[in-house]
């Protein structure tokens, strides 16, 4: 609460939902529409996330006498069910793919399947509940855990089947409407890069596409536009195999998390038109004045760690930092904030455009090497990996590319000597002022004295990132620094910004230091493009991990994340083996399996089906049958 938060800065008024589940909150339509009310407010802008595809809820907004500012709810029903748009589609001569329909149970007794396909849920969006399905035998237990994954987030758990292209491109086409007929396109997005379906990196325009495939999906969002008669915003959504033919995936009839990428091309502010046409207002805009200027790149950044398959990351950004000199930022995040388990990983958009893809993504390169972020883990590792890559360079991608990619990623540390000395110059400083409490140390005895038993030494094993080091120092006078690594070393001046923020001089050039404190032990530095955690006492460090992998292994299965356990596989008495699916934890509306480590009996389950976690907890109690003493 003691966080001030921008985006509530520039409003006029804030109204809080209260707290609870998201049905309490975010999910409640009477408290969003009271809010509306007592606020002042004659309309609603539902965002791109909760009810922003909502028919029922925009009923709701017009029956209470408020403007709804998006599409009609008879569009939002027809094309925001993706098995009644792609009916409708196929009936205006746009290309589809095959689908086949049913409960689970229908669809696991069907024989006409032409496999690999993917379970979808009809309702919803953003990659949730989809999943690739390779043949038969694993139909049901996936259209089943699909079902119940669209019943939570989405409210409906009708399931389809999709024919899967390999090797696909996701091409989308923004589209305006009006309530006079008129209608245009806003060119297309390149949706491609994309993990677990859920987008990373979104461009416009799409690279290496053809001109007369790009005529034809314009074509084709505009006609289904003008056939509906739709108004407001909406994104058209297309598959496009190797081949370049197309096929419609979905219409979603709301503002997309990627719009930015379309204005900043365009020029034109898309949400300013959304209430626009909501006021009843024609469309100004005319396809022959509109046009491309240059190429925008957005990235996402989301709250996961991807040294660690990914799993979510939850707790306090002690540092949160991005430079919006040179990029447009769209956050709700801000320094002091708590990212909770409860919604959706995505901590950050960051825009850039410039003439040419080239360019933009060199600047996109400098602005995630320029931000700083402390407290959880993150995805910024594979999104530089991912931007330095020459395929991405090339725009050879495919939506199952970034998989193939981010399996090969290897952790961003700093390797060479002055730059380890570099971060821990950095740890070393901030530990020095924050824990003596001078605002500038008079003498290298602070330093010393504020190290604790360590006073009466020059050295210290410690870890940076997962390498040891026995890093040696000394206070030169006020301003320096000596740091010595082994037969190496560095003289760094610095200057003090406050407790955890310093400059450094590095070969005559002044680099901007943060360190957080996550533990006593236990600190997190950014310099020079590199974040990583330095580990005092390395003795220690070794003893906790080795316990750890002792403990798991042979009695306690304990989790990994904090989050709500939605499905128990191995009940008491159950035989297991290596890689079997233990149990199910939902975190960040992602689901995270927990698998069995070797062959084991169940022993004892620990949790309930529905309990919270906070992280660590016992879930399993098992016996190994590989162990030995």
């Amino acid at each position: 609460d003691d966080v001030e938060f921008g985006y509530l800065k520039k409003a006029d008024a804030a109204i809080s939902l209260g707290e609870g589940n998201l049905h309490d909150t975010y999910l409640n339509t009477q408290k969003i529409i009271a809010a509306a009310k007592n606020s002042g407010a004659d309309a609603i802008h539902p965002g791109y996330g909760f009810l922003s595809e909502s028919d029922s809820f925009a009923r709701e907004v017009m029956a209470a006498g408020l403007v709804w500012i998006g599409p009609d709810p008879e569009h939002i029903h027809l094309m925001g069910n993706k098995i009644n748009a792609r009916s409708f589609a196929k009936n205006c001569g746009v290309p589809v793919v095959d689908i086949w329909e049913g409960t689970p149970k229908q669809l696991a007794n069907q024989t006409d399947i032409a496999y690999p396909v993917i379970a979808k849920p009809a309702n919803g969006g953003g990659g949730k509940g989809m999943r690739l399905i390779a043949n038969k035998k694993e139909l049901l237990e996936l259209v089943e855990r699909t079902s119940a994954e669209a019943e939570r987030y989405f409210g409906d758990g009708t399931v389809y089947l999709e024919r899967y292209i390999a090797k696909a491109r996701h091409i989308e086409v923004q589209v305006l409407g009006d309530a006079y007929g008129n209608a245009v396109h806003l060119f297309e997005r390149e949706c491609t890069v994309q993990r677990r379906y859920q987008k990373i990196i979104e461009e416009a325009p799409a690279a290496n596409l053809s001109e007369k495939t790009r005529r034809q999906l314009h074509a084709s969002a505009l006609l289904l536009v003008k056939q509906t008669g739709y108004k407001n915003a909406g994104t058209v959504e297309y598959i496009v195999d190797e081949q370049e033919n197309f096929y419609f995936l979905e219409m979603n009839t709301r503002i997309q998390v990627e719009h930015p990428v379309t204005e900043e091309i365009t020029g034109i502010d898309l949400v300013e038109q959304q209430i626009h046409i909501a006021a009843g207002k024609p469309l100004k805009l005319r396809q022959e004045n509109l046009s491309v200027n240059g190429h925008s790149i957005e990235v996402r950044l989301y709250a996961e760690d991807p040294f660690q398959n990914f799993m979510p990351s939850a707790g306090t950004l002690h540092a949160f930092h991005m430079p919006q000199t040179v990029a447009r930022v769209e956050t709700a995040c801000a320094e002091g904030a708590v990212v909770s388990t409860g919604y959706d990983p995505m901590l950050a958009k960051l825009i850039v455009c410039e003439i040419d893809r080239e360019t933009a993504i060199y600047e996109m390169n400098r602005v995630l090497k320029a931000s700083t972020i402390h407290g959880l883990k993150t995805s910024m590792p594979l999104l530089r990996h991912i931007l330095g890559h020459a395929q991405f360079k090339a725009a050879e991608i495919h939506t199952t590319w970034c998989d193939d990619v981010a399996a090969g990623l290897q952790e961003h540390l700093p390797r060479k000597k002055e730059e380890v000395a570099l971060v821990l110059a950095g740890y070393l400083l901030a530990k020095s002022h924050a824990f003596s409490g001078e605002a500038n140390p008079k003498s290298a005895a602070s330093l010393w004295q504020s190290l604790g038993y360590w006073r009466n030494f020059c050295r210290m094993p410690v870890q940076v990132g997962k390498q040891p080091y026995l890093v040696e120092w000394r206070m030169e006078d006020d301003a320096v620094i000596h740091i010595k690594l082994g037969e190496f070393t560095c003289r760094f001046p610095y200057r003090k910004h406050n407790n955890r923020s310093f400059e450094v001089c590095l070969n005559d050039e002044w680099k901007a230091l943060f360190t957080s404190v996550m533990t006593s032990r236990n600190y997190c530095v950014s310099t020079a493009g590199f974040t990583v955690e330095v580990t005092e006492n390395l003795k220690s460090f070794k003893t906790s991990k080795t316990k750890s992998k002792v403990n798991g292994l042979h009695s306690s299965i304990v989790s990994p994340l904090p989050g709500k356990v939605i499905k128990i596989h191995a009940p008491v008495g159950s035989h297991v083996k290596k890689g079997d699916a233990l149990l199910i934890i939902e975190s960040m509306k992602m689901e995270n399996k927990v698998v069995a480590v070797s062959d084991s009996t169940i022993k004892k389950v620990c949790v309930v089906e529905g309990q919270q976690l906070e992280g660590s907890e016992v879930l399993l109690e098992v016996e190994h049958k590989t162990f030995s003493n």
